[in-house]
């Protein structure tokens, strides 16, 4: 039988994001009748790398596409990759980036995904008119170029293919695999032993620090230098990699909060750590549907997100909302005000909403056979 010949375009290899949903969705799936390919525009992680190839993904290593500023490099490399793949299904995980669906409808290829995994009117909020306006233009003309609409929840669909074409999107849940994030007492008093975390309150975070002051870890440390003037005995537990750590810790340091501090760095074992956290932070600048406070209400922590976190984050009612408006001191107030939550294990809450990942892996497996036989 012949093999259906899928290529998805990222923009890289990280320990999170696009390709952390990637990587839960296609470890649940059955692959035997995929062809799989992924091509990225970054400096390769060659441990995430590896991942997706022992997956059965073949690697594609292109030149970085910078939005609107397409270059003839990256003109020449698209087109030796539609000339020497005779792709089925091309999805595109960037809305920014124009070429993979205008390469994919000049070749042929008549199933073109088109998917957001984030609120892009957030995103470009703050940018001046000309680039809104350049970026709107792009992201019209990649719609246009599609031919099947994917989002990852109700906002980020909305943000790039406009309210009247909802009914066209399907919802591609960042789902996870609740049997991992079942809460687990045993473990949670293993980590913090291991921790010398054993009687003191943990404030806890998970996020990237790719992207300077997306994840907003800055402010996170002044809302903990709020928290430990409260309760001294508290501690933040950071988990997350990326070029601009160095420059939190020496923040942290400044601020003579570094001993309360534990920054992990990446892990693989992140269950383990939010067992041993007893709230979550994520006062993100702008966000799609985040997996890492999915995972985080899975375990039965209490989140607290900010307003431009997408409300559909807020899976269980462990899940509250708080405006970045707000000062350290008063988020630090909302922290506190969780302390007392008994915590539960909220996997088959999880499971009810739709995010468990066996489930979700099918049914993507399902749309990909049933898109691409459409078009026979």
């Amino acid at each position: 039988m012949k093999k259906i010949k899928i290529c998805h375009f990222i923009l890289g290899f990280h320990n999170g994001g696009v390709e952390k949903v990637l990587e839960n969705y296609f470890l649940h799936m059955d692959k035997s009748e995929f062809e799989l390919h992924i091509v990225t525009h970054m400096e390769p992680d060659l441990k995430r790398q590896k991942i997706f190839e022992n997956m059965g993904f073949q690697v594609h290593q292109l030149s970085r596409v910078h939005g609107s500023r397409i270059t003839v490099q990256n003109i020449k490399e698209y087109k030796k990759l539609f000339e020497s793949y005779r792709f089925d299904i091309i999805h595109n995980h960037f809305p920014e980036n124009l070429l993979p669906l205008f390469f994919a409808k000049r070749y042929g290829i008549k199933c073109r995904i088109l998917h957001s995994h984030s609120d892009y009117q957030t995103i470009f909020e703050n940018k001046s008119l000309l680039i809104k306006k350049i970026y709107n233009i792009g992201l019209k003309l990649n719609v246009k170029n599609a031919t099947h609409y994917f989002a990852c929840g109700e906002k980020a669909g909305e943000s790039v293919f406009g309210k009247k074409n909802m009914e066209k999107v399907v919802l591609i849940h960042n789902a996870i695999d609740t049997s991992i994030f079942c809460l687990k007492q045993t473990k949670r008093d293993e980590i913090r032993n291991q921790l010398g975390l054993t009687d003191s309150f943990v404030l806890g975070h998970v996020g990237r620090y790719e992207i300077k002051g997306l994840k907003n870890q800055e402010f996170i440390l002044k809302i903990f230098q709020q928290v430990i003037k409260k309760i001294p005995s508290a501690h933040l537990l950071m988990l997350g990699e990326g070029k601009y750590r160095s420059s939190i810790m020496q923040q942290a340091e400044d601020m003579g909060i570094l001993n309360k501090c534990i920054f992990t760095g990446a892990v693989t074992n992140v269950q383990n750590y939010l067992f041993a956290m007893d709230v979550f932070v994520f006062p993100s600048l702008y966000e799609g549907l985040s997996v890492a406070a999915i995972e985080a209400q899975c375990t039965g922590l209490p989140v607290i997100a900010s307003d431009t976190v997408s409300y559909e984050t807020g899976i269980t009612d462990l899940c509250s909302f708080f405006s970045l408006k707000y000062s350290a001191e008063k988020w630090a107030d909302e922290v506190i005000s969780k302390m007392k939550i008994r915590r539960m294990d909220q996997s088959e809450n999880i499971k009810k909403a739709g995010y468990e990942i066996n489930h979700e892996a099918k049914k993507l497996e399902n749309i990909y056979k049933e898109i691409y036989y459409s078009t026979r």
